[in-house]
């Protein structure tokens, strides 16, 4: 049951914002990279008539995100700063979102919707698979300034570690757990 009580407190936990995942994106000195995301689940993507079901989940990344989840691109380009800094609107698809609107190819440099937006295809990903029973590959990335402009800033922000090397990833692991607790003035002991 230590599982099923870790999550229970877990959810007292307040959200972390994105300028408290800038802090530790610029405070983390045993990290090789660090990235900052936020996902939105539950939309649909389309291409002329063609549209996906309703589950794709739409990630707001930055360009470390990319290799921090261990995607790689297939065909195209990936994310760069500038995506970023100026919140283009542009998008790198997941594969099963390839297949549902581009079953013949040619989704680079294509247009697409998510809602009401267009974004223009810069990238595919390689194929991921499946685990326990779930497709790994109905998503859609975009830049996280473009996605915090169009779902709202106000929202929880997922922090992608990856460490140098494994022989400090327990004190990468420690730094940012500590540098968390002190920008969000968790003091020794509490939770």
């Amino acid at each position: 049951m230590v599982g099923r009580a870790k999550w229970l407190k877990s959810l007292k936990w307040k959200d972390i914002r994105y300028p408290q995942g800038l802090i530790v994106k610029e405070k983390m000195s045993l990290a090789q990279s660090v990235a900052l995301e936020s996902w939105k689940g539950g939309q649909t993507i389309k291409f002329g008539s063609l549209k996906t079901n309703t589950s794709v989940g739409v990630a707001g990344e930055e360009p470390e995100g990319i290799p921090t989840n261990s995607w790689t691109i297939k065909e195209g380009r990936s994310l760069n700063d500038d995506d970023v800094r100026y919140a283009s609107y542009v998008a790198i698809l997941a594969q099963d979102v390839v297949n549902k609107i581009f079953p013949h190819g040619g989704a680079v440099g294509s247009e697409i919707r998510i809602g009401d937006d267009r974004y223009r295809v810069i990238g595919t990903f390689d194929l991921k698979g499946s685990s326990l029973g779930g497709s790994n590959d109905n998503y859609v990335v975009i830049p996280l300034s473009t996605f915090l402009n169009t779902y709202g800033k106000l929202r929880s922000i997922h922090i992608m570690i990856k460490a140098k090397n494994t022989d400090v990833y327990d004190d990468c692991f420690e730094e940012s757990r500590m540098i968390l607790r002190t920008i969000r003035n968790v003091a020794p002991g509490d939770e």
